[in-house]
């Protein structure tokens, strides 16, 4: 029988070995209280072709600026913010689908 830790990389490994068959960038989205972490990867995992958080200073600035989200880097708002600005770097390093 396989203890919950094992179901879950079980689970990991399989929804990742259906990624790689699709052989397009992966978008991962890590959050913890402070922050939101996205990332596009290659398709072989070899890579990160464009990355985005709240932890970088522009994007500080911008959720400073807003008097609802001040302060807070994970938060709805700041969620938007951090789609739009991976949204754009992956436009520029050419990669229009991901999985």
């Amino acid at each position: 029988m396989l203890t919950k830790k094992d179901q879950r990389v079980r689970r990991s490994k399989q929804t990742r070995t259906r990624i790689a068959l699709q052989r397009v960038a992966r978008l991962t989205v890590h959050r913890t209280n402070l922050h939101i972490y996205a990332a596009m990867i290659s398709d072989d995992g070899a890579r990160v072709l464009a990355s985005a958080s709240t932890a970088e200073a522009d994007v500080r600035k911008d959720l400073a600026g807003d008097s609802k989200v001040a302060g807070k880097g994970a938060n709805v708002a700041a969620a938007a913010v951090i789609g739009k600005r991976i949204a754009e770097k992956a436009k520029a390093a050419g990669i229009d689908t991901v999985a």
